[in-house]
């Protein structure tokens, strides 16, 4: 296999600063949970279907919802055990419906970036419409976190015509 294919114009190894960590440590890890709230019966989207399976998706929805009840409380017991800060994936629809969850992370000073309503998509939105539901977005992680996110993981329909807006 050639080192380099051809296919970006950037290449990631070719001449690039050495990295040094904090305290000269030589490897480091990112923390980042996904952190979410998925709705049993959400809305319908004639695009694409929340869930992949039979609706309402029992099994999908109860995993997730055990997380929201237990796993996160455990997973944030056993990080503060080992001084570890995440940063969270953040369902913007957890804000809502779990803000004790909110108020954990933020009592743990961790980041977040935001998600929309992981049930929801942006298939069939206009520019105008994916834009506000973007701002509204990232405007609730403001006002239950307490600061803006630092950054935005897109669903695949808008991530798809962000990268086609930046080909063009």
């Amino acid at each position: 296999m050639k080192a380099d294919p051809g296919a970006y114009a950037e290449w990631a190894y070719r001449g690039r600063p050495k990295i040094t960590w904090p305290g000269g440590a030589r490897v480091a890890f990112w923390v980042a949970p996904n952190i979410e709230f998925y709705e049993l019966k959400p809305p319908v989207n004639p695009q694409r279907a929340a869930w992949p399976h039979p609706y309402p998706s029992v099994p999908g929805y109860s995993i997730r919802d055990w997380g929201n009840r237990v796993g996160h409380i455990r997973q944030m017991q056993l990080l503060d055990k080992y001084g570890i800060r995440g940063s969270v994936s953040l369902s913007v629809a957890l804000c809502e419906h779990h803000p004790e969850i909110i108020e954990m992370c933020r009592e743990r000073d961790w980041g977040v970036f935001s998600r929309i309503y992981n049930t929801r998509y942006t298939y069939g939105m206009d520019e105008t419409q994916e834009r506000t539901m973007l701002l509204d977005s990232m405007d609730t992680i403001e006002r239950h976190c307490g600061r803006r996110p630092a950054g935005y993981l897109a669903p695949r329909a808008l991530a798809q015509r962000a990268h086609a807006r930046l080909v063009r």
